[in-house]
């Protein structure tokens, strides 16, 4: 955080530097010793402060990542999906990585850990994969044939 003195209102602003420069603590500065009696009350008022900006910032951080898993789309136990391969299973092969497939399955979901983790199974092989995130699967669509 980055705590700045506003020229007009002679305030200080605690704002995020990177994307938010909406201030989270707007409160007048006085340098008068009427105000705090004991060096201990300034600093119990300052820290007060930045746990209420603290606070913000994570409530504005909670809510960011809500509404990114808003949109994930959710898998249940035994629905078939796809599993994207890694670039280093590419390389043991040692191949063009443009050659070669990058969805390999059908899987079957075992288990559900969390809204983006998963545990699958081949029920070929019966080759287990444990906490595959959700970026790594899609679902899968059977031939019509």
């Amino acid at each position: 955080m980055l705590a700045t003195r506003h020229k007009a209102k002679n305030h200080l602003l605690l704002v995020v530097p990177s994307h938010m420069q909406q201030p989270l603590i707007s409160s007048p500065i006085t340098a008068s010793s009427e105000t705090y009696t004991t060096p201990q009350t300034f600093v119990n008022d300052l820290t007060s402060s930045l746990d209420n900006a603290y606070n913000i910032v994570l409530d504005h951080q909670r809510s960011y990542n809500d509404s990114l898993l808003s949109n994930i789309h959710s898998f249940s136990i035994n629905d078939l999906v796809l599993i994207k391969q890694l670039a280093s299973s590419h390389a043991k092969q040692r191949q063009a990585r443009k050659l070669l497939i990058d969805w390999i399955g059908p899987f079957a979901i075992t288990k559900v850990r969390s809204r983006t983790t998963y545990d699958i199974k081949d029920e070929e092989t019966s080759k287990a994969y444990y906490n595959v995130h959700i970026s790594r699967i899609k679902s899968y669509i059977s031939s019509p044939v």
